[in-house]
């Protein structure tokens, strides 16, 4: 708690920046020892602690296939979860192979949540069959975390499956040997998956990230000013949901600021406050999977913004916010956290040219 998030590729070591995520919910019992009854196997062992974790802990378990002497599924099956209809719900599991490279995760009511996918763990990750949405993350040393999204169908409960896949499918006579390891298991009501939180004995809920400078300590004391901000999202926001990616502020007040964010159809705005005169200001489109930069100048009757190095696009209707004091980063007073990675902010006492702004985005 209170510590900073830097987070770095596992596969290259490149940074990626600090992560700022909203609040989330493993709504799981465990999420580690699948060994607990908590888990039900079919068909399927679980040694428990048999290899070192993504964490560094040894702390994952070996789910492996029983040799039954007839074609049969091996399954792991989490506790019943509740669903609410129309809503949308991300189940995530860390899996390395142990002999067989693939798994398949599946409601066990299809119905009751629409979510089922077929995932290969072999090369960069793949994912086939899909029922909703699905990918994985390649986490270095043989680990990809397989995650699944569905909306639910119904308002009703059911389990989540992991089956086991010997290559020709998930019915098969196991050899009491071959598997794959498993690790840190989470079900969150949300339409990506957010970043592990352990649980062990009942569900936990991880505060959202809040981060903020005041402006006085990188230099910026009111006046002309200029913002560049590199960052990333890890799913575009929905129609409902807009996300901070940078707001310079009045502390205690809302009638003075400047707020970038992005919202639903993959675009991102800015909106600007002056001694309580709103004005909403440019949108167009991001593509938020993957880093995106963005620069705001103000100045007198003048807001200008690049993204991506692209043209500048200017208002000369905004007026400059006074009293600004507070640098939010990633979060902001009238939108969700930016659930993703900043990689890099400046602040500049200017207003900077629009050359300049379209080369520092570029």
């Amino acid at each position: 708690a209170g510590d900073a998030r830097f987070e770095y590729d596992p596969t290259d070591g490149q940074s990626e920046g600090i992560l700022i995520e909203g609040q989330s919910t493993n709504l799981l019992n465990y999420s580690e020892q699948f060994d607990n009854a908590y888990w039900t196997k079919y068909r399927a062992t679980i040694t428990a602690n048999a290899a070192v974790a993504p964490s560094g802990e040894l702390t994952a378990d070996l789910f492996v296939s029983e040799q039954t002497g007839s074609a049969q599924t091996h399954i792991v099956q989490s506790a019943s979860q509740a669903y609410t209809s129309g809503t949308a719900y991300t189940f995530s599991i860390f899996v390395k192979p142990a002999g067989f490279s693939k798994i398949r995760i599946a409601a066990a009511n299809t119905t009751t949540w629409a979510a089922a996918a077929d995932y290969d763990l072999s090369g960069s990750g793949s994912v086939s069959g899909v029922t909703g949405t699905a990918s994985t993350e390649d986490c270095g040393n043989g680990w990809f975390r397989c995650i699944l999204t569905g909306t639910a169908g119904a308002t009703a409960s059911t389990p989540t499956y992991v089956f086991l896949d010997n290559g020709s499918g998930t019915s098969f006579d196991g050899d009491d040997y071959s598997g794959v390891i498993i690790w840190g298991a989470q079900f969150e009501q949300s339409s990506f998956a957010s970043s592990y939180l352990k649980v062990e004995g009942s569900a936990a809920t991880r505060a959202a990230d809040s981060l903020s400078a005041e402006l006085t300590e990188v230099g910026y004391t009111g006046g002309p000013v200029s913002v560049v901000v590199e960052a990333n999202m890890q799913s575009p926001p929905t129609n409902s949901n807009n996300r901070a990616v940078l707001e310079l502020a009045e502390s205690g007040s809302t009638a003075n600021r400047l707020l970038l964010y992005n919202y639903g159809g993959r675009a991102d705005g800015v909106y600007a406050v002056a001694d309580g005169s709103s004005t909403a200001l440019f949108s167009g489109t991001i593509n938020t999977d993957a880093y995106f930069k963005t620069s705001v100048s103000m100045d007198t009757n003048s807001i200008a913004r690049s993204v991506n190095g692209g043209a500048i696009t200017e208002d000369t209707s905004g007026q400059l916010p006074s009293n600004l004091d507070t640098l939010r980063i990633g979060f902001g007073n009238s939108a969700s956290p930016l659930d993703g990675h900043i990689k890099r902010v400046a602040v500049y006492s200017e207003a900077l040219s629009d050359t300049n702004l379209q080369a520092l985005t570029s």
